[in-house]
């Protein structure tokens, strides 16, 4: 278990390592931007199938 979060913690820091050196900062504020967005996408799908949820009308 520890090894799999060793591992992505050293994918996650390889990958910021890459990003700051290969792409330019308006590059990376437009990454950001995009990762900002997927994230409020997936608190919203989230509040919406925890609202239908307890509806019932969705069985999770």
């Amino acid at each position: 278990m520890l090894g799999r979060l060793f591992k992505l913690l050293l994918l996650a820091g390889l990958a910021t390592v890459l990003v700051r050196a290969l792409l330019s900062p308006e590059q990376r504020a437009g990454l950001h931007r995009l990762f900002q967005t997927l994230a409020w996408a997936l608190l919203v799908s989230a509040a919406l199938m925890v609202a239908l949820s307890l509806t019932r009308v969705v069985s999770l």
